[in-house]
């Protein structure tokens, strides 16, 4: 379990933009929580009360239609925030949230929060700033979902969740079931674009994965 010391230090280079003295107090209410790939933090229409931030990994905040058919709002990393909402109002969850790859977070109840931003007025601006922050966000992606090409938008994506292999090499460890749920179109058009690049050789397609041959010809695509 780490020591509170090394979580407020972990706080300071997030975007809530704590002060060192309230990165310290709210480290002393926090603890750590781990998550296998496809496990899920919570479930939609859940009552929980906590607050996390992701140290670790991918996280992805998805619903599910009846028929089974999963949309992605947004993918969360290290650093990122989860849960403003429940602090706030502690109303149900409005999405699920499932760990992508073995996840590390930390988490604060909504009574300790609370009583903490009684004392520290900064921690209750920073949450604040997350869930505004969370709105942008999303109301960006329903804008790129409804206007902007598939194309410019999944190379973003790879581009942006992609990790260096042992060569060195750009990585985006997804299914294209996976990578269409978070861009909100079909498999079969994902499937139909990434062929495009493979052929131009600026992919590779893996078995769950897609590697960036020539990443640079994606930032073009966005320039």
């Amino acid at each position: 379990m780490p020591d509170p010391s090394e979580i407020a230090t972990f706080l300071l280079d997030t975007s809530l933009e704590l002060s060192p003295e309230t990165a310290a107090d709210l480290a002393a209410g926090m603890h750590t929580i781990r998550l296998q790939a496809d496990e899920f933090l919570f479930l939609k229409g859940s009552v929980t009360d906590r607050f996390f931030v992701v140290v670790e990994g991918k996280l992805e905040i998805q619903a599910s239609s009846i028929e089974g058919k999963e949309l992605v709002f947004t993918v969360k990393g290290p650093g990122d925030t989860i849960g403003e909402a429940a602090i706030i109002d502690a109303t149900p969850r409005t999405a699920s949230v499932r760990a992508a790859t073995p996840a590390t977070l930390y988490v604060i109840g909504r009574p300790a929060f609370l009583s903490l931003a009684t004392r520290h007025a900064s921690l209750a601006m920073a949450l604040a700033r997350a869930a505004a922050e969370s709105l942008r966000r999303e109301s960006t992606r329903v804008e790129q979902r409804a206007f902007a090409p598939l194309a410019p938008r999944l190379a973003d994506h790879l581009v942006r969740e992609g990790q260096a292999d042992a060569r060195g090499r750009l990585v985006v460890r997804a299914t294209q079931q996976m990578l269409a749920d978070r861009m909100g179109v079909t498999r079969e058009s994902v499937n139909k674009t990434l062929r495009l690049w493979e052929e131009s050789g600026i992919v590779e397609l893996q078995r769950g994965a897609v590697q960036l041959i020539a990443p640079e010809r994606f930032s073009a695509m966005n320039a």
